[in-house]
């Protein structure tokens, strides 16, 4: 078995990576618009009786396009492995993984749950995207929909044991 490496660097403001080699797809940097048609193009041949393996380390961004790009990403049978930090929007692609390890090659990801940037200040997004985030997450965790707004609330990070408990990771 070939595996291929992962290399992060700390992310800044960094575009999305979006690189795909063999089975293996690296996601790396900040989310923005876009990046679902180019998530799109990288995997329009790629043979959906195959399991895609992610590899993803994101400080999250763009809301719409992560809900997107994670119904997208449903359509695969994949294995998500989360690498540093999968904070924010980037939960959502976390969450489609049919697998998700908790560990990759001994890093210790931890998990920033938080509302959007958006409705904090007031500049109020549709609701609708809050009701879809948790609505994507909710069949994969251990909990309800209330204690994921509340998760979203406190806009904290969660340690691994927190999300194997809650079933972010498994």
């Amino acid at each position: 078995m070939i595996m291929y490496i992962v290399y992060t660097n700390p992310l800044k403001d960094q575009d999305l990576e979006i690189e795909l080699k063999e089975n293996f797809l690296r996601l790396a940097g900040i989310i923005k618009p876009n990046d679902y048609i180019q998530l799109q193009k990288v995997l329009q041949y790629f043979d959906r009786s195959q399991t895609l393996e992610i590899f993803i380390q994101t400080k999250g961004g763009a809301l719409k396009e992560a809900l997107e790009m994670a119904h997208f990403l449903e359509e695969f049978e994949t294995i998500i492995h989360p690498y540093k930090n999968v904070d924010s929007s980037g939960l959502l692609l976390l969450m489609v993984g049919k697998k998700r390890p908790a560990n990759f090659f001994g890093t210790n990801p931890t998990f920033l749950f938080h509302l959007p940037y958006d409705i904090q200040t007031g500049n109020v997004l549709e609701d609708s995207y809050v009701k879809d985030y948790v609505t994507v997450m909710s069949p994969y965790l251990k909990i309800g929909k209330n204690e994921i707004l509340q998760l979203l609330k406190n806009q904290k990070s969660i340690s691994v044991n927190k999300a194997k408990k809650i079933g972010l990771v498994n």
